[in-house]
Parts: C-alpha cells; sequence; structure tokens
C-alpha cells in the first residue's frame, strides 16, 4: 500500500509540475466561456486582464471553433493585444490567427502566431468604443495547445481622432521639429481615410513620413494637402507632395519642400485596398530663401525672385503650375528668364515647360517653351516699365516631374541711337575730296563757250516768245 501511495504521490508532483508548466503563462488568467463564437457571445476582455481559452474541434458539421473576446474604451489611445501560448519546438507553421474588429466589423488589426512564437501581438489606434478581438486556428490545428490574450491601452499615445475622414474632421496634428519627433498613431480600415491639421507659422521646409511600425505591415499612401476655394464653389484639395510605403518597407519619407505659413492637411490612406495600422508626422525645420514655396498656384500666392539667383521648384503633376515675380527697376535693358533642369544628366524634352510673363495688370508680355534641342528653356524681354512682373511655370505640351531652377536676370541697357542733324552732316562730309575733284574737272570745262551759248539761248528766248506779238 504504501508503494501504492508513493507512486501515486509521485505521479501526482508529476502532474503538478506539469500543469504549473503548460499554464505558467497564464496562472492569473481568467477562462473563456463557451460558447463565445460569435460576436453577440463574446466574453469580455477587460483592459490589462488576461484571458485562457482554446481553439476545440470541428463540429460533426465541419464547424471550426471560434473565439470572440469584447473590449471597451473610453479614452482615445494606442490598443495592443497580445498573445502567448507555449513554444511548440520545431513548429514553424502558423497555429493562431488574431484578427482585431471594431463595431462594424471593420478589421483593424491582424496578425498571426507560429507554434515557435512565445507571444505575438499589435497595436491600433482606438477612439472610446467597443472593439472585437477573434482568435481562430490558422493552418495546423491543435486543440490541446490553448493561449491566452490580453488588450492594453496606452493613453499617452499620439493618435488620430475618428471619424477623421474628411478635412473638415481632421485629427489636430502638432508637427515635428528637431529634438521633438511627434508620430502619429492611426488605423487604415477598408474604404477609410485619415485627414490630419497642421500649423506652420511662417513659410518653412517641411518633409512628410509614413512608417510600418506595427507587426502587420501595408501600402499606403501619405499626401501633403492645401485646400483652397474652388472656381465653383466648394474646396479643392491642391497635392504639395506625395510618398508610398510597402508592405516590405519600415518608413518612407519624403524631400524636403517649401511651405508658406498657414495650414495644411496630412492624408493617409491605403494601396490597393490595404488596410492596417501605421505612423505618421509632419516635420519642419530650416528655410531658404531660393525655393519655392507651396501653394502658388496663382499669381496673387508667387514666389519673390531674387535676380541673378537659381531659384529651385518643382511641378508636383500635370496640373500644377509655379508662380514667381520680381521687381523691374526703372531705366532697365529687359530681363532674361531662364528654365533649366536641376538634374544637369536629364534628357532633353520638347515641350515639358511652358513660361508665361505677365505684368501687373495681368497682359502677357512673353510665352515662350523649351525646345527638342535644349534642356532649359530661354526667354528675353525687351525694356519693361518700371514695376512687378509675375511669371508663371507650367507643364508645356509633355509633363515630366522634375525639379527645376528659375533664374532672372537683367539685362544690359543698349545706349540710345540720336540721328545727326542735316547741319551736322554737312559738316561731316569729306570737302576735301570734293574740291579735289571739282579742281581737277574745271579747266576741261570750256567757261566762255558754256557762258556765250548760255547767253545766246537767254536772247533767243526773249525774241522769239517775249516780242514775238509786238
Amino acid at each position: 500500500m504504501k508503494k501504492v501511495k508513493s507512486i501515486l504521490a509521485l505521479l501526482l508532483a508529476l502532474l503538478l509540475a506539469m500543469g504549473s508548466t503548460v499554464c505558467a503563462f497564464a496562472a492569473d488568467a481568467s477562462e473563456e466561456s463557451e460558447e463565445n463564437g460569435t460576436i453577440a457571445t463574446a466574453d469580455v476582455l477587460a483592459l490589462g486582464t488576461a484571458v485562457k481559452g482554446s481553439i476545440g474541434a470541428a463540429t460533426a458539421e465541419g464547424v471550426e471553433d471560434v473565439d470572440f473576446f469584447k473590449l471597451t474604451t473610453t479614452t482615445i489611445g494606442i490598443v495592443s493585444v497580445e498573445l502567448a501560448h507555449n513554444v511548440v519546438s520545431g513548429a514553424s507553421s502558423n497555429y493562431f490567427k488574431i484578427t482585431v474588429l471594431d463595431a462594424e466589423n471593420n478589421e483593424l488589426a491582424t496578425f498571426k502566431s507560429k507554434g515557435t512564437d512565445a507571444t505575438v501581438s499589435n497595436s491600433f489606434s482606438a477612439a472610446p468604443g467597443t472593439y472585437y478581438v477573434k482568435v481562430e486556428s490558422d493552418t495546423v490545428h491543435d486543440a490541446t495547445l490553448g493561449y491566452t490574450v490580453t488588450a492594453k491601452l496606452n493613453t499617452a499615445a499620439l493618435v488620430e481622432k475618428e471619424d477623421n475622414g474628411k478635412v473638415e474632421s481632421a485629427t489636430d496634428m502638432t508637427v515635428s521639429v528637431s529634438g521633438a519627433n511627434k508620430l502619429y498613431y492611426g488605423t487604415i480600415t477598408e474604404g477609410d481615410v485619415d485627414y490630419f491639421k497642421v500649423t506652420f507659422t511662417s513659410p518653412v521646409l517641411a518633409s512628410i513620413g509614413v512608417y510600418n511600425t506595427f507587426a502587420e505591415k501595408g501600402n499606403y499612401k501619405a499626401t501633403l494637402i492645401k485646400v483652397v476655394d474652388g472656381a465653383t464653389g466648394g474646396i479643392v484639395e491642391k497635392e504639395i507632395a506625395a510618398i508610398e510605403i510597402k508592405d516590405s518597407e519600415i518608413q518612407a519619407n519624403s524631400a524636403s519642400i517649401g511651405v508658406s505659413g498657414g495650414t495644411y492637411y496630412l492624408k493617409i490612406e491605403g494601396v490597393d485596398g490595404a488596410t492596417g495600422g501605421y505612423q505618421a508626422r509632419v516635420f519642419a525645420g530650416g528655410t531658404s530663401v531660393n525655393i519655392e514655396y507651396e501653394y502658388n498656384n496663382e499669381y496673387s500666392l508667387a514666389n519673390l525672385v531674387n535676380l541673378d539667383k537659381a531659384f529651385t521648384a518643382n511641378l508636383f503633376d500635370a496640373a500644377d503650375e509655379d508662380c514667381f515675380k520680381f521687381t523691374a527697376g526703372a531705366n532697365n535693358g529687359g530681363y532674361k528668364l531662364t528654365v533649366a533642369s536641376y538634374d544637369k544628366a536629364k534628357e532633353a524634352v520638347s515641350g515639358k515647360w511652358k513660361l508665361t510673363m505677365v505684368n501687373q495688370q495681368g497682359n502677357e508680355v512673353t510665352v515662350a517653351y523649351n525646345t527638342a534641342d535644349s534642356t532649359k528653356l530661354v526667354a528675353e524681354t525687351g525694356a519693361l516699365e518700371a514695376g512687378t512682373y509675375y511669371v508663371k511655370v507650367s507643364a508645356g505640351t509633355v509633363f515630366t516631374n522634375e525639379t527645376y531652377s528659375i533664374t532672372v536676370s537683367a539685362l544690359e541697357k543698349k545706349a540710345e541711337e540720336t540721328k545727326p542733324s542735316l547741319i551736322d552732316r554737312i559738316k561731316a562730309l569729306d570737302w576735301s575730296k570734293f574740291l579735289e575733284n571739282f579742281t581737277s574737272w574745271l579747266p576741261s570745262v570750256n567757261i566762255w563757250g558754256l557762258v556765250s551759248d548760255l547767253f545766246k539761248s537767254i536772247s533767243r528766248f526773249v525774241t522769239e516768245f517775249l516780242f514775238a506779238n509786238t
């Protein structure tokens, strides 16, 4: 009997040891309750509390087991969902698939767990409301492999505020500067678009960035937008800069572009239907007097160009137009306007730029295109009246998205030509040659014969005509 008791005690100790090993990750977790296979029957998942579960065998009808958990947030923040399970040695296949849904059944985050994973997690930006965590088997189903699921809320994170699907309801975004990076979390659902509102207090060089920092990475497009009044009412979104990030990339940042002071919007959207989480920012730092500042598509918003200084600019798309202005001084000799490829290796393309110049009254002064054999456009004016003149650079007969430079230079004033008077022209004659020719001709002339012939002619005229009727 003692031997039997000893064996039973040993088996019990082994079972307790195994139990403590298998379920060590869930020692303080509550249990799921079946049936929790639908949103309507979801178990409560309190923030910060772990819940144990397992995916049971399929029913006789072939219906797979699914576990739903319901979590509620009362403040804005980043919710991270973590799933943990014991490691299955050498099992690289996916055992669990986790999907986070909002109250409208939109997917906010998805991630998977391999047998060799101890814990996996993903995060999404959350507004106050109700969300659901769905756990199901993936490639491999193991009914004996339990799990725990936990959700935590980070209220200190910078996050989007839904519904921010249009400019009127955009989430306010603080601009990042050197030493103070402000990354905002966001989540793209099916058909979703996120807008953030940023304000620049003065002209500055800015760039935009989007980051794949969540476990499930996606393809996203970030666009910096200026909103202007439409010609027929309403508002029009003008794209200033845009970048795309692929699901294979961790980050994507745009080049710096000049922006005027005022309000702009950062638009985030999925590419090819991509959904999931992201981080984004708008960075501002530095200024330059020789770079264009968007939005400058109208003469009233023209950038001031300093004479003889190359001004760097870019046509964002075929509809983009860049306006500049300069001041013509009194008694000028005209001006030379040069538009050239910033990259000297760029191929010459006929008609990629159109230059239009007008005066203060809006009257056209000149229009020019670049030619096929040149990477630059050059136009010259005659002498101009003193005042402000406006230059617009736009796509010509073709569009090439490339950086260019525009330079305005004053031409040297030509000396005025004055016509000499008749007396001055007479004085300017070479009289010495005239006298020389005259004196050499005079001896050959029979002066007395000429005088005699002249006298005879006068006498005949008087006799025949004046005294004929007397």
